[in-house]
């Protein structure tokens, strides 16, 4: 009888602890949105998907970038990103900025970068 009741226990316990880490990851989960969005709600975390505006300047110091992005709607915000660069920066043109806008600026406290050789084709060897 205390076998039954400890594995309904231990059950019971199984499925809550599931439950709430899945309800914290539903609400700890960024959104995808726009410059404005973030704007709106400044120190808010958000993803924003983004091409990188290579008119401007990009700035790429040993712990940090600086550069501009442009969303989907066409709006252009400075970007700040302090953590490792990837050496695949300059080859790519989108990325998904995980952070925050905050004094004029989207501070980027995770950026994925498109792989670019993801999406090219490749070369036959031709004998």
């Amino acid at each position: 009888m205390k076998i039954k009741i400890q594995h309904k226990l231990i059950i019971f316990i199984f499925i809550l602890i599931v439950l709430l880490i899945t309800a914290s990851t539903i609400f700890q989960t960024d959104q995808y949105a726009d410059f404005d969005k973030a704007i709106q709600n400044p120190n808010k975390s958000f993803q924003i998907i983004a091409n990188i505006d290579k008119s401007k300047e990009i700035i790429i110091n040993n712990d940090s970038i600086s550069f501009n992005a442009i969303d989907k709607l066409g709006k252009s915000i400075p970007v700040i990103h302090y953590g490792k660069i990837s050496p695949e920066f300059k080859k790519t043109d989108k990325v998904v900025l995980n952070g925050y806008f905050s004094n004029n600026k989207f501070f980027a406290k995770k950026l994925l970068l498109k792989c670019p050789t993801k999406y090219t084709t490749p070369q036959k060897n031709m004998k």
